[in-house]
């Protein structure tokens, strides 16, 4: 076991993580579209939160799934899902209105690095969960009415979009909590 971050393009491993708090807007989209114009929503609303009592990220920004309707997958893109556009931060902190305050959890995750734009990234998520369960590991969910509940799961933007701006150049981590 590692605590070390992948650096092999889709090629998992368990990873050891600390408990890492972060600050964010909840959303959910049932499409692409939707997903974007959360990002594009939440983020310079976070950024401005942090600036604004003086913090900084603690890391790169995160897209932590929370549910995510695995019965309706499209033939392209994400799933319907409810989740959180985050950003880590040192220490926790409160939120405010509609921005919250949440935790990633400590514990062994399978994390797989995915470089490339999103279009693909969804194949990262295949390849960990095949790797998973090829490994005999579990990841830490339960069902629910509307999709499976991650008890973490999430893609950390390393690299892109905005530097570099080329899709061939963007890195991005997908990581689910294992269970015990």
């Amino acid at each position: 076991m590692s605590t070390e971050t992948p650096t092999e393009h889709h090629v998992p491993q368990v990873v050891t993580r600390p408990e890492q708090p972060y600050l964010a807007i909840r959303g959910s989209a049932r499409d692409e579209q939707g997903f974007r114009d959360a990002v594009d929503r939440a983020f310079p609303l976070l950024f401005a939160h942090l600036a604004g009592r003086g913090l900084q990220p603690a890391g790169p920004a995160v897209f932590r799934y929370l549910v995510v309707d695995d019965g309706t997958v499209p033939a392209e893109g994400s799933p319907p899902a409810e989740f959180d556009v985050a950003v880590p931060v040192a220490t926790t902190v409160d939120g405010e209105g509609e921005i919250r305050a949440g935790v990633l959890p400590a514990g062994r995750w399978a994390v797989t690095l995915h470089r490339g734009g999103y279009a693909t990234l969804p194949d990262a998520h295949a390849v960990t969960h095949t790797w998973v369960a090829e490994e005999g590991l579990r990841i830490a969910h339960h069902l629910t009415p509307a999709g499976t509940a991650y008890a973490g799961s999430f893609e950390q933007f390393v690299r892109g979009p905005i530097d570099p701006p080329e899709p061939e150049g963007w890195e991005t981590l997908v990581a689910y909590l294992l269970a015990d």
